[in-house]
């Protein structure tokens, strides 16, 4: 999936950006829509720059009809196709709006397949920079997660990124310090810690001193 980044307006966060997807032509096989937590990548059109970001919500979704969403006809067109005697080609292509949190500014290598640099944000991409999904090697990398290979941080995993299947181990000396897991009410810290204290069972219990 592919998006590009839409018109700033003045009181836009600073570390935010709007972006747009559109759906092929109707024929065509659509993508997957981005989810929300998802990780992407966008290129500077006038720089060449990379950013790495990260969805904020799920999308809003417009039809190219431009429908207006107070108008008679609008709503009798939603009648007609939730009674049956409209079909629904009318939504067959839409686009799709995005709020993107920028996270790190990178800098490639001269080979440009390998991140080098990792900073704050300090730029923005400018009005109608290029963006897609960012790979397994891009969100390792801009994380600074390690790859999981290897018996002792298969035994350390805690989790897995949001929207990507990718492992999030914890190296094994944190476990013998004091751990804090802070955030807001359901965003996830008890079950970060049963996963800490499943993942570190698990390992004893494959232990050849268990």
């Amino acid at each position: 999936m592919h998006f590009i980044t839409w018109i700033d307006e003045q009181g836009t966060p600073a570390t935010e950006v709007e972006a747009l997807s559109f759906d092929g032509e109707k024929t065509s096989i659509p993508e997957p829509l981005i989810d929300a937590g998802q990780f992407v990548m966008i290129q500077c059109s006038k720089s060449g720059d990379w950013w790495f970001g990260q969805i904020k919500e799920p999308q809003r979704n417009f039809s190219h009809m431009a429908l207006a969403r107070g108008s008679s006809s609008t709503v009798s067109s939603f009648q007609g196709i939730l009674e049956g005697w409209l079909d629904n080609s009318l939504f067959a292509r839409q686009f799709h709006y995005y709020r993107v949190q920028l996270l790190r500014q990178i800098t490639l290598s001269a080979e440009g397949d390998a991140i080098s640099e990792l900073r704050a944000v300090t730029r923005r991409p400018v009005d109608g920079s290029l963006g897609r999904r960012a790979d397994e090697h891009e969100v390792l990398g801009c994380l600074g997660l390690p790859a999981v290979e290897g018996e002792q941080l298969k035994n350390n995993l805690v989790g897995f990124t949001h929207g990507m299947p990718i492992s999030v181990p914890v190296n094994e000396n944190t476990f013998f310090y004091h751990i804090l897991a802070a955030g807001a009410t359901g965003s996830g810290k008890s079950n970060t810690l049963a996963n800490f204290s499943e993942s570190r069972i698990g390992a004893e219990d494959e232990s050849e001193y268990s």
